[in-house]
């Protein structure tokens, strides 16, 4: 919000930073379509929060709609959306829900969002009214399939915490290292460190 304050009178609009440049999400993004649909009408509500006068909120809103083509929405698709969300703050929440509606509970079901198949087993869940909200999760390709690279060797880890037990003793040593576990066990070893002076006494 950016507050002007002019011949003794306060205004204020919708503000963005200088350093925004504007990007969004893409429309040709792999995204489910409600998320875009928040992408457009989402700011639209901030928008009219910020304003003081419904000029300062249209000067927003021609804003708003050039950032959005610049994100490659087309206006075909933005239009009737933004113009739901106006009428929506301006006919009001009571008006929108005249008919009391019984209140049914509803699970939440986390589906991975795999594009147009994915939108049209919701829409079906929609049809049968099923009690239950389909929730996509966007998760990237390289955190569903295996990884390609091979396991690091436990004497090769490094930043772990090892335990060094005497057999014959009731005692051990704990210790945390940041260099591979292989060097940091062979000094250990050594008959002039504490522990392998205790083991060379033991007889280990």
């Amino acid at each position: 919000m950016l507050i002007c304050h002019s011949n003794k009178h306060l205004t204020s609009t919708w503000y963005t930073k200088s350093t925004d440049t504007g990007l969004t999400m893409n429309y040709h993004e792999l995204t489910p379509l409600k998320y875009k649909r928040s992408i457009v009408s989402g700011p639209v509500h901030r928008i009219y929060r910020a304003c003081s006068s419904w000029e300062k909120f249209h000067q927003s809103l021609v804003k708003d709609k050039k950032l959005l083509f610049r994100n490659q929405y087309p206006p075909s698709f933005f239009e009737p959306i933004i113009t739901r969300a106006v009428n929506k703050l301006l006919i009001g929440p009571e008006q929108l829900h005249k008919e009391s509606v019984e209140a049914i509970e509803t699970k939440l079901i986390f589906l991975q969002y795999r594009g147009k198949v994915s939108e049209k087993f919701e829409k079906s869940l929609l049809r049968c009214k099923a009690p239950c909200k389909v929730i996509f999760t966007l998760r990237e390709l390289r955190a569903v399939l295996p990884s390609l690279k091979a396991p690091i060797e436990m004497p090769l880890k490094s930043g772990v915490v090892f335990k060094i037990s005497c057999p014959r003793f009731n005692s051990c040593w704990s210790n945390y290292c940041s260099r591979h576990l292989f060097n940091r066990i062979r000094e250990h070893n050594r008959k002039s460190s504490p522990v392998g002076n205790h083991f060379v006494q033991c007889n280990v």
